[in-house]
C-alpha cells in the first residue's frame, strides 16, 4: 500500500510539471468571438441601466406624415446636455409601435421595439425587438426571447436613430419617416 501511495504521489508530481509546460489554453477565433460578443452585450445591457437609472430632462414632439404615420410622438431624453435616449411612439394601419434608441456620444447601442398589429376583428399579436449595436453594427438581433438573424431590419433601426438624431433641430420628422416608409 506504502508503494502505491509513492507511485501516484510521483505520478502526480509528473503530471503537474507536464500540464504547467505545456502551451496556455487558447480560445479559437469563434470561440473569442462569441465571449467578446457576449462582453459587448453585457457592458451594453449595463449601460441601458445607467440609462433608465437616470433623471433625464424630457423634450417631446408631435409629427405625422402624409406617406404612412397617422400619428407620432418623439421625445429626445438628455443627460447633461447630451441625448442618451430617443423614444418614438407611431400608429399606421391596424399596428401600433413604441421604439427606443439609446445612445454613448452620439452613437445609438441599443435598439428596443415593441410592435402590435392585428386587424380589427382579430386578435393583437406583439412582437419585441432587441437590436445591439456596436461601431454602428449590429451584434445581436432578437424576436421576443429568441435571437435571430434580422440584419436588415436592425439596419433600418440603426438608420432610423441616426436620422432622429440630426432632425431634432429642425423637427423635419416627416423627411425621415417620408424616407423609410417608400421602402
Amino acid at each position: 500500500m506504502k508503494s502505491l501511495s509513492v507511485i501516484l504521489g510521483l505520478a502526480t508530481v509528473f503530471l503537474c510539471k507536464e500540464f504547467n509546460a505545456a502551451q496556455p489554453f487558447t480560445f479559437t477565433n469563434s470561440e473569442t468571438a462569441v465571449q467578446d460578443t457576449e462582453s459587448d452585450i453585457k457592458l451594453i445591457r449595463e449601460q441601458y441601466q445607467k440609462i433608465n437609472s437616470l433623471k433625464l430632462q424630457a423634450q417631446k414632439f408631435s409629427y405625422e406624415t402624409k406617406s404612412c404615420v397617422e400619428g407620432g410622438e418623439i421625445t429626445y431624453y438628455s443627460f447633461q446636455g447630451k441625448i442618451v435616449k430617443v423614444t418614438e411612439k407611431g400608429a399606421m394601419n391596424d399596428a401600433v409601435w413604441k421604439k427606443e434608441y439609446y445612445y454613448k456620444d452620439g452613437k445609438v447601442f441599443f435598439c428596443l421595439e415593441n410592435l402590435q398589429w392585428g386587424s380589427a376583428a382579430g386578435p393583437t399579436k406583439t412582437t419585441v425587438y432587441r437590436f445591439y449595436i456596436k461601431n454602428g453594427k449590429s451584434i445581436r438581433e432578437m424576436s421576443d426571447q429568441k435571437i435571430e438573424d434580422l440584419k436588415e431590419k436592425a439596419s433600418e433601426n440603426i438608420a432610423l436613430a441616426d436620422a432622429l438624431l440630426k432632425v431634432k433641430n429642425s423637427r423635419n420628422f416627416s423627411s425621415v419617416y417620408d424616407r423609410f416608409c417608400d421602402k
